[in-house]
C-alpha cells in the first residue's frame, strides 16, 4: 500500500509540471466533434489559426467515436486581442474500420472573423461527419467550424480550471463541452443559486466571488471578501446566501448572494478545509484540530465532532453528516441530533470527496485512483470503480444519473453510470480542474 501511495504521489507531482499555469490572457479552447460512421478515424497533423500577420498552431491527434463521447480537445490558442481571419486544418489521414483511404485534399481552409479579448475564454468547435466525403475514389473530409453560443441546456456540468482561468459548460445529455467563459484568477470553487440562473466562482487569486449570469453569459458582479487570505471552499446556505471558508487565516464568512454584503464572520482556526451547508446549518472541517464544527446560519456553534486523523470533505444528509478521513481512509458517519458516531466505512487510500446520490454514497480515493461505492442504509462498501487518473472533486446529475469525477492532473472528467456503477467515458478539457458543480433542472432541495 505504501508503494502504491508513493507511485500515485509521483504521478501527481509529474502531472503538475505538465499542467502548469498557462496565462491570464484570453484563449480559444478548440474541440473536434465527430459524428457518423463509428469505425471512422480522422488524423490531423495540425490546426493553424491565422490573422493579423500571426499564426497559432495546434498539433493534431487521432479522433474517432468512443469513450470520449466523440469530442476531442485539440488545444488552447492563447490570444491578446488579435483578430483571426481563418483557420487551416491539415489532414494527415482518414481511416475507415482500420483501412486508410487516399485523400482528395489534405488542406482545408475555413474563413472566419474572430477577436478574443484579453480575459475572455471561448470554445470553438470543428465538426466532422464521417458519413460524407466520398468523391471519385478518394475521401474529402467535410469539416466545418463554429464558435460557441450561450449554453441553453437547463442541466449543465460546470467545470472550473484554475490554470487557465476558465469555466467550462458541459451538456449532461451528450457529455460534450458546449461553451466556456473566462473567470477571475485561480478559480477554486463553484456554486449555483437555487433557481439555476446564476453561478458563483470563488477566485483564490482575487479573493473574491465572481457572479455569472447564464443567459446571457456574462459577469454581473464581483464580491470582495474582507478578512479572507486564501479562499478555500464555498457553499450555498439558507435563503440563497453563500458561505466561504479561509484555508489560511481561518475565517468563515456568510455573504449575501444578491449584494455581496458580509452578513456574518467568525475566525475559527487555521487551515479550514471544506464547508457544506443546507437550509439551516453549515459544517466546516478543520484537519489541524482533527475536528468538524457545525454552526447555524448566524454562525452560532451547535456542535463539534472529534475526528481522529485528517477530516477533509463533508456531506450533510438531513440529520446525518459524512466526513472523509485521509489518514485512516474511512468515511465517518455522525448523527447531528445526538452527536453519536454511527459508523466507519473504509473507502480507500486518501478519500477526497463524497457525494450522496440518494441510496448510495460515492467517495473519490486520491491515493489509489478509484471511486468507492457504499450502501448508505447498511454502511457497507459494495464496490470500487477504477479510473484513468487521480480523482478529486465530484458532482452528481439527478436527471441523467451520471457521477462526474474530476481528474485534475489528467485534465479530464470521468463519467460514471451510477445505475451500473461503471465508467462510461471521459470528458477532456485539457486543464487542471479545481471544481465541479451541476446546474440542475430542479435544484433537488437546494431551494429552501
Amino acid at each position: 500500500m505504501d508503494m502504491v501511495r508513493l507511485i500515485a504521489t509521483a504521478i501527481r507531482l509529474f502531472s503538475v509540471v505538465l499542467l502548469v499555469k498557462i496565462s491570464h490572457a484570453g484563449g480559444i479552447n478548440v474541440f473536434l466533434n465527430v459524428s457518423g460512421e463509428t469505425g471512422a478515424e480522422l488524423v490531423l497533423d495540425k490546426v493553424v489559426f491565422e490573422g493579423d500577420g500571426l499564426k497559432r498552431i495546434l498539433r493534431g491527434l487521432v479522433a474517432s467515436r468512443g469513450k470520449n463521447f466523440s469530442q476531442f480537445f485539440l488545444g488552447r490558442v492563447d490570444t491578446q486581442g488579435e483578430r483571426f481571419s481563418k483557420v487551416v486544418l491539415f489532414v494527415k489521414e482518414v481511416r475507415i474500420k482500420g483501412l486508410s483511404y487516399p485523400l482528395c485534399e489534405k488542406k482545408v481552409e475555413i474563413p472566419l472573423s474572430l477577436i478574443v479579448g484579453r480575459e475572455e475564454s471561448i470554445s470553438a468547435f470543428i465538426e466532422w461527419n464521417a458519413d460524407v466525403g466520398w468523391a471519385k475514389g478518394c475521401f474529402y473530409p467535410r469539416l466545418s467550424f463554429h464558435i460557441q453560443s450561450d449554453p441553453v441546456r437547463e442541466e449543465l456540468l460546470l467545470v472550473a480550471c484554475e490554470n487557465t482561468d476558465t469555466l467550462f459548460f458541459v451538456r449532461t445529455d451528450s457529455n460534450r463541452v458546449e461553451a466556456s467563459f473566462g473567470v477571475k484568477k485561480d478559480p477554486i470553487d463553484v456554486a449555483v443559486n437555487c433557481d439555476g440562473t446564476l453561478g458563483f466562482v470563488l477566485s483564490k487569486g482575487k479573493r473574491a466571488v465572481q457572479v455569472i449570469s447564464f443567459a446571457p453569459l456574462r459577469t454581473t458582479d464581483l464580491f470582495s471578501l474582507p478578512f479572507v487570505v486564501v479562499p478555500k471552499a464555498m457553499s450555498v446556505l439558507g435563503l440563497g446566501n453563500l458561505v466561504v471558508v479561509d484555508g489560511k487565516a481561518g475565517y468563515i464568512l456568510v455573504v449575501s448572494s444578491k449584494t455581496g454584503e458580509v452578513l456574518g464572520n467568525l475566525r475559527l482556526s487555521f487551515g479550514l478545509e471544506d464547508v457544506v451547508a443546507d437550509a439551516d446549518k453549515l459544517a466546516v472541517s478543520v484537519p489541524v484540530e482533527q475536528r468538524v464544527y457545525v454552526f447555524d446560519n448566524s454562525l452560532v456553534r451547535r456542535a463539534a465532532f472529534k475526528v481522529p486523523g485528517n477530516p477533509t470533505a463533508l456531506w450533510l444528509d438531513g440529520i446525518y453528516m459524512y466526513v472523509t478521513n485521509i489518514t485512516t481512509g474511512n468515511v465517518e458517519v455522525y448523527k447531528l441530533t445526538s452527536g453519536a458516531h454511527v459508523a466507519s466505512v473504509f473507502s480507500g487510500a486518501e478519500p477526497m470527496d463524497i457525494v450522496d446520490t440518494g441510496t448510495k454514497v460515492y467517495v473519490s480515493n486520491r491515493g489509489e485512483n478509484t471511486v468507492s461505492v457504499f450502501d448508505k442504509n447498511q454502511y457497507v462498501r459494495i464496490r470500487k470503480i477504477s479510473l484513468d487518473g487521480t480523482p478529486c472533486d465530484m458532482a452528481f446529475s439527478h436527471d441523467k444519473k451520471w457521477l462526474y469525477v474530476s481528474l485534475p492532473y489528467a485534465g479530464k472528467v470521468a463519467v460514471v453510470d451510477t445505475v451500473r456503477d461503471r465508467v462510461e467515458g471521459y470528458i477532456d478539457v485539457g486543464c487542471k480542474i479545481s471544481s465541479l458543480e451541476i446546474r440542475y433542472t430542479q435544484r433537488m432541495g437546494a431551494c429552501w
